[in-house]
């Protein structure tokens, strides 16, 4: 994994700080860290910054640590978030995992030691949620843009998405129009399709198949 990624470090307690940053440098050399102690730095840092991961203490002496929570997915939706504190009770926790927190770490010696590694997790895991969501970005444009017509459906006939072309083929004024539609709606001859349908579930691969499909107006294609 790429260690080049940006924290944003708030906590009003400096000592605990430089434990966290020597912590985190020790095992990211290039990281780059931006330290909040006060309200002040901490909303121009929210304004300005654009960070891969924020570490923040629930205790802060100038916030409540769930409404920085909700401040902070307000503003950065997809950053990850730990909690690193000094004490944290089970029922806080659930809920602040339920507001979007990642992780958390208590400021325990023995348990201090695990946020390298809980820092490595939730940037990966940021890391594959954005790339899964540039992926299926990218097979909507393929699959929406493509020039031929492109449905997806169920063995029961419920179209579950379709494309602009496969609307223009089959004679809807929409996409939405025809997902309203069965794919049985569109065979000429339903049993063409059950045809079909029964090799699939028998785990036969079909190609190059022609059926004789209908328009909405009647017509046949």
């Amino acid at each position: 994994m790429n260690d080049e990624f940006r924290i944003l470090l708030v906590d009003d307690n400096p000592d605990d700080r430089l434990l966290i940053r020597r912590a985190l440098t020790r095992e990211f050399p290039d990281l780059m860290i931006t330290e909040v102690g006060d309200p002040e730095t901490l909303a121009r840092a929210i304004e300005d910054g654009s960070f891969d991961l924020v570490i923040t203490d629930y205790g802060l002496g100038f916030t409540d640590g769930f409404a920085l929570l909700d401040t902070l997915k307000a503003q950065w939706p997809e950053c990850p978030v730990i909690l690193c504190t000094g004490t944290l009770s089970e029922e806080i926790a659930v809920e602040a995992l339920r507001k979007g927190l990642d992780d958390y770490v208590l400021k325990d010696p023995r348990r201090f030691m695990r946020l390298p590694a809980a820092v490595r997790s939730a940037i990966d895991h940021a890391r594959q949620r954005a790339a899964a969501r540039a992926a299926e970005l990218r097979y909507h444009e393929l699959f929406d843009g493509a020039p031929v017509g492109l449905i997806r459906c169920l063995p029961d006939g419920r179209i579950l998405a379709a494309n602009a072309a496969a609307a223009r083929l089959a004679g809807f004024p929409s996409v939405s129009a025809l997902l309203d539609a069965s794919v049985a709606d569109l065979c000429a001859d339903v049993d063409d399709r059950a045809r079909l349908v029964g090799a699939l579930e028998r785990g036969e691969t079909l190609q190059h198949v022609e059926i004789q499909g209908r328009r909405r107006d009647g017509e046949l294609i």
